[in-house]
């Protein structure tokens, strides 16, 4: 009887040892049904949210039970709660450190490359930071935050409790030492951020055990949702290949721009490229610079100088007052009569020098795009007293212009005085080939009276609008819709 009642305990303790691996391999596999796109999605909703002025009061730490203090990792923890993760599988803290360690001892923690570790985050995990010089053992955290994705050796992530830092100095060695006094009226928030995965400051990765990896679907400019007013200001300045998107799905708004970057925008917007035999060259601006011939070009043409040494520092960011310079020198070169922008300061302008942020220069890019025109051929016939003359027409906006040779041509007769005479300015030879123009006006004298008359030079010739060229030669105008044909009359005809 006692050997018969052994062998059942022994069958049940097998069973119960049974069904306890089934459901850790099913654990271990993922077989759950929380998705990492859900923590994601929840942050993402988050964006621009900012802390109560001079504190660290937000409805996170209300939320956690810590209204007023340090609230990146409450942030996380408010994120996985929305997003429905029990913390059993997603531990909820405070403190980076103790965040940490808890997900270290369910095995879901992978150090980063700079301690020697090899994991690729992913979407949905979390990212811990330290500081690596004060706490070189790791034993420290700072800063945590949601990883959005990886895009080659970038990650890029999404965090509370922060502001956007700069890149144009080494984070760990330069910024952070100069971060632990920081003025009071620092006021932090939910962003969008990017890191080398390569990093010193980052410590490692939390990977939380997700029964569903599907990844979340980002918008192209995930990062601007706090500027929807700009967002087609700086669709129309990437599109024209005048600025560059920070990765496949960011713009970085709120970060600097970089001196290079900045001469090498307003080179492009204005299609101004080539210089003069003999421009001294950068001793700091490598041939294989993106932005050498860029730089090289704005000073052949006077708009920027050198500093100390002939160096550029062209990776530091752009001060809000070189800004305007190199865009008030471009305008003078160019002719065109000056405008100011507003730069604010950058979020860490009180460290080492002043910069502004890229959004405020898409704005001021954008203002000036938008006076430039992109002339196309135009697909109407001409004629003139009846006759159907060939001269080939450009078109801005719906409206046809003439260049003035062919008007010459087209429209004056060998007694005639033509009365629409050179009115462009001489303009930089890299101008001239531009394919967006300045649609200018001009005043000709006409007997005694002064007339308006709108021109642009494109390709190296002057065009004129077609209407104001007609009626200063003594031409009436009508449009035959039907056969899409400008039609001049000369008043001799009438």
């Amino acid at each position: 009887m006692r050997a018969v009642a052994n062998r059942l305990i022994a069958v049940l303790l097998a069973g119960i040892l049974a069904a306890g691996m089934l459901n850790v391999s099913a654990l271990a596999a993922g077989k759950n049904s929380y998705r990492s796109a859900s923590i994601v999605s929840v942050a993402l909703g988050e964006l621009g949210y900012s802390e109560r002025e001079n504190s660290n009061y937000s409805k996170y730490g209300v939320w956690y039970g810590c209204s007023n203090a340090y609230w990146c990792d409450m942030f996380v923890s408010w994120c996985a709660s929305k997003a429905g993760y029990p913390k059993s599988f997603f531990p909820r803290n405070k403190s980076c450190t103790l965040h940490m360690q808890s997900f270290a001892r369910m095995g879901e923690y992978y150090p980063s490359q700079s301690r020697g570790g090899d994991y690729t985050p992913r979407q949905g995990d979390l990212i811990f930071f330290y500081d690596a010089d004060k706490h070189p053992k790791g034993d420290v955290l700072l800063h945590v935050g949601i990883v959005l994705f990886v895009e080659g050796d970038i990650v890029c992530t999404i965090e509370g409790n922060t502001r956007t830092t700069r890149q144009d100095y080494d984070y760990c060695s330069v910024i952070l030492p100069l971060r632990e006094v920081e003025p009071e009226s620092i006021t932090d928030y939910v962003a969008v951020k990017q890191y080398r995965l390569s990093e010193r400051c980052i410590h490692g990765y939390a990977a939380p055990n997700y029964g569903d990896r599907t990844v979340l679907e980002l918008g192209s400019y995930v990062d601007m949702a706090e500027f929807p007013d700009d967002l087609p200001g700086v669709e129309a300045l990437v599109d024209a290949g005048i600025m560059s998107k920070t990765s496949a799905f960011t713009f970085s708004p709120k970060y600097g721009m970089t001196r290079g970057e900045f001469v090498k925008s307003i080179m492009t917007l204005y299609e101004l490229s080539g210089y003069e035999d003999g421009t001294a060259q950068y001793a700091d601006v490598p041939e294989a610079a993106d932005y050498y011939d860029a730089l090289l070009t704005a000073k052949s043409l006077g708009v920027i100088g050198a500093c100390e040494d002939e160096l550029f520092e062209p990776e530091k960011y752009i001060s809000s007052q070189d800004a305007q310079e190199i865009i008030s020198n471009t305008l003078a070169c160019l002719g065109r009569p000056d405008l100011t922008f507003s730069f604010p300061d950058g979020d860490m302008s009180y460290l080492l020098t002043q910069y502004t942020n890229r959004i405020d220069i898409a704005r001021a890019l954008s203002q000036l795009l938008a006076e430039l025109a992109s002339p196309t051929e135009s697909s109407a016939q001409m004629t003139v007293d009846g006759a159907s003359v060939a001269c080939p027409l450009l078109m801005i906006d719906g409206v046809n212009y003439v260049a003035t040779d062919e008007a010459r041509r087209c429209l004056a007769s060998e007694a005639d005085v033509w009365a629409c005479p050179g009115t462009a300015p001489e303009l930089h030879a890299a101008e001239r080939n531009a394919t967006r123009v300045f649609v200018n006006t001009a005043q000709v004298l006409v007997g005694e009276k002064e007339k308006a008359v709108s021109y642009f030079v494109y390709g190296g010739a002057e065009y004129v609008k077609l209407r104001d060229c007609a009626a200063l030669n003594g031409f009436q105008v009508f449009w035959d819709a039907d056969a899409n044909t400008v039609c001049l009359t000369s008043e001799a005809a009438e």
